[in-house]
């Protein structure tokens, strides 16, 4: 039994002592810290260092001025417009490609990774080209006085530009992982039901398999229901046969 034991214990410490990364990958994890640091964790904290240098007092006095709050209001109000907008064409272009196969779909995958391959300067430069003061979309805008490039709806199409790609992409696993019977069984709940139990199936659907809430009803297997609800039908404990 000792013997036994010694054994058991020798293998898991084997087995913890693989599980430990080698010097490769502790190098590698290293530059990724580092990386991570120099990009993010350092110009983060001079911002912060330089924003309180003069004084708690002077920051607010700064930040509460006319120009910054504008901008401000500016930054958060196009990033709510654009997260809304990212919602609804994001979803629906993630639901074609998951669910559809059609001639072109491979296309319409390529086009929507094309601004993760676009340097964001040639995609401002294009934008101030298809937009601007001297195209065709950007003097028919003009004549009803909305100025499109350099002002709020440009800024708008540059973040969907740029935010796109990501949302398509981290909602089409999701999709990919909800049933077709369930989405089914939701279209016809959708169709017949109150709007707060359109709401409720709306929202289960979206979420993964593993985070949706499960009920009895709904995790019991339908031959199951059915053969309980059979009168003539009975449990394999009760049957004369298997007594």
């Amino acid at each position: 039994m000792t013997a036994r034991s010694n054994a058991d214990g020798g293998d898991r410490m084997r087995t913890a002592d693989a599980l430990l990364p080698g010097p490769g990958q502790r190098a590698l994890r290293g530059l990724a810290l580092a990386y991570v640091l120099v990009l993010v964790a350092i110009p983060l904290a001079t911002l912060v260092v330089l924003a309180f240098a003069d004084g708690p007092a002077v920051f607010v006095e700064r930040v509460t001025d006319e120009v910054a709050r504008d901008a401000l209001v500016l930054t958060l109000g196009t990033g709510v417009l654009v997260g809304a907008l990212n919602v609804l064409f994001g979803t629906a272009t993630a639901w074609v490609l998951t669910r559809y196969r059609f001639p072109g779909r491979g296309a319409l995958s390529a086009l929507v990774d094309l601004p993760l391959a676009v340097p964001t300067l040639v995609a401002g430069v294009m934008i101030a080209v298809l937009y601007g003061p001297s195209s065709l979309v950007g003097t028919t805008f003009a004549a009803w006085d909305v100025e499109i490039v350099f002002a709020k709806p440009g800024i708008v199409l540059a973040l969907l530009f740029v935010t796109l790609p990501f949302v398509v992409r981290a909602v089409e696993p999701v999709l990919a992982e909800i049933d077709v019977a369930e989405e089914e069984a939701a279209i016809k709940k959708l169709r017949s039901s109150s709007a707060r139990a359109r709401g409720a199936c709306s929202v289960r659907c979206s979420f993964p398999r593993s985070c949706r809430p499960r009920s009895p009803l709904a995790s019991a297997r339908p031959d199951a229901r059915s053969e309980s609800s059979d009168p003539s039908w009975s449990s394999p404990a009760t049957s004369p046969s298997r007594r």
